[in-house]
């Protein structure tokens, strides 16, 4: 944002966003569904680590950062050191390198001394830290640069081509671009020269072709080395994606064909390749700001110092839409906000109402609303002043009544307040548990937490109590896997579906996943 006016709207609009309940989590990131097996990450003293579900150590809390990793890997931070667990709580890496990053889901590039190198994640070194980059892996290969020198290397460790090579870039498409001598040529994955060394520029290959230029000028070859698209392209964007790429000419972005030819010319002032048929494209829009006027007189009658991009008399605000491939815009540029598309609808933001189009460009859910959630089990919350309502996907409400607040749906039925008090409704919009509970947990396994009468317990989908309302808690989150996050004394532990204690009240923070 350009101004203080405008960072302050931005806030407002994001407080008509909704913050919905995290399913097994409380003050941390939340659950990961696996199985039944449940890994708690827990904080003490400012320290991470892992319980099980039973309230077993796992990983000591002894450290800065916890993240969980693919293949039942979680990577520790120490100090400024990392390491690798495997969630069982066996040290797969110790903790004493200076960086580390997942390269594929079973391998880890570590950095140490300036250096990197390759393990497994079960702890197998495939490469030492001696070389100074390693690439992604991509068709069973790995770029590796080590003094000055690039060669590709397999998954055993093992040069797979020896090269040397002043530059590599990672297979696509079965080749990989490679420069020797300031010029660039393409091998294939036996190290084979597919397409000799004469280009001054490549990217790789998309679709079948790759944009490179021998002088001044851009063009496309296939992979026989065939120049199908002559070079007299000022600027390759984009390589090829659905049959498309992008161009541009000056200021203007040119979408081509697998011949060469302008399919059409795009005025606007960022534009992306093409996903399921739409692209978008965004346009920098000026207006005079109000908030910028307002800035200098403050500043001037008061005066109070404001920073420069507070007092601009002009806002400056990215705009965005959809073109389809004939370059028409489907979705206008008017749009403050475009979503990516979830079953056939994005949602839009436009002058801090919410709404969703189709991808036809059809306001399926006019922008009408000062908050919108997600549809999920056929359902959104809107938010239409201080009332909401569900909608469905065809803009019908739930309900004639409008209510103070709205959980999603969950277990086929939704939480609903009204005045102070909630309770919930189902799919039909009738009325399954009359409104009694000061507070409620959306239902997980057909159990769901409630607050009556400044005590918690939990109840059915008939509103009966499965777990009398006597517990005496600060928060508590919602069920999963039959455990639920309770908050006492401003510390976290977990009950069962009994409302049995069985992790004590201990930590700052908890998050769960299941194995």
């Amino acid at each position: 944002m350009n101004s203080f006016w405008q960072r302050l709207c931005l806030i407002l609009l994001l407080s008509f966003t909704l913050v919905l309940p995290v399913s097994a989590g409380a003050g941390a990131n939340g659950t990961e569904s696996r199985s039944t097996d449940l890994m708690i990450k827990v904080k003490q003293s400012g320290k991470y680590g892992y319980i099980n579900q039973s309230g077993a150590i796992i990983i000591p809390l002894e450290f800065n950062e916890l993240n969980l990793m693919a293949e039942n890997t979680i990577a520790a931070k120490q100090k400024n050191k990392y390491g690798l667990f495997h969630t069982s709580g066996k040290v797969i890496l110790p903790v004493a390198f200076d960086e580390l990053r997942e390269i594929q889901p079973d391998l880890v590039a570590v950095k140490s001394n300036k250096k990197w190198g390759l393990y497994h994640k079960n702890g197998k070194l495939i490469l030492p830290a001696e070389f100074d980059r390693i690439g992604e892996l991509q068709d069973g290969l790995l770029a590796v640069k080590q003094d000055k020198a690039w060669r590709y290397y397999d998954t055993a460790g093992q040069i797979a081509i020896a090269g040397p090579f002043d530059e590599a870039l990672n297979f696509s498409e079965g080749l990989a671009g490679v420069k020797k001598d300031n010029q660039w040529g393409f091998i294939n994955r036996q190290g084979q020269f597919v397409i000799p060394y004469q280009y001054k520029g490549i990217a790789s290959f998309s679709e079948g072709l790759a944009a490179v230029k021998t002088s001044k000028k851009w063009g496309f070859i296939d992979s026989s080395g065939t120049l199908v698209i002559a070079e007299k392209l000022n600027e390759c964007e984009y390589g090829f994606k659905e049959g498309l790429a992008v161009i541009k000419n000056g200021s203007k972005h040119n979408y081509i064909d697998r011949q060469g030819k302008v399919v059409f010319t795009a005025p606007y002032d960022l534009v992306y390749p093409f996903e399921n048929g739409l692209a978008e494209i965004r346009v920098e829009k000026s207006s005079f700001s109000w908030g910028g006027l307002l800035g200098n007189i403050i500043s001037a009658t008061a005066g109070i110092p404001l920073p420069d991009e507070d007092r601009n008399l002009v806002d400056f605000n990215m705009k965005r839409g959809f073109i389809n491939k004939t370059g028409t815009q489907v979705i206008p540029t008017k749009y403050d906000f475009v979503g990516t598309f979830n079953d056939g609808l994005s949602l839009v933001v436009i002058k801090g109402k919410y709404g969703y189009v189709n991808r036809n460009g059809e306001l399926v859910i006019p922008a009408e609303y000062q908050g919108l959630s997600g549809f999920k089990e056929g359902f959104a919350m809107a938010r239409r002043s201080e009332k909401w309502v569900y909608i469905d996907k065809n803009n019908q409400a739930l309900t004639s009544i409008e209510f103070d607040e709205l959980q999603e749906f969950s277990n086929g039925i939704g939480a609903v307040r009204i005045g102070e008090k909630w309770g919930f409704i189902d799919s039909a919009g009738a009325v399954v548990i009359r409104p009694k509970f000061t507070e409620v947990k959306p239902f997980t396994d057909n159990i769901a937490l409630v607050n009556y009468n400044g005590f918690w317990g939990a109840i059915d989908k008939t509103g009966a109590f499965l777990i009398p309302a006597t517990l005496n808690y600060q928060e508590v989150s919602s069920f999963s896997h039959g455990l639920a996050a309770v908050k006492s004394n401003d510390n976290w532990g977990y009950i069962n579906t009994t409302g049995q204690s069985v992790i004590a009240p201990q930590y700052e923070t908890v998050s769960s996943f299941a194995l």
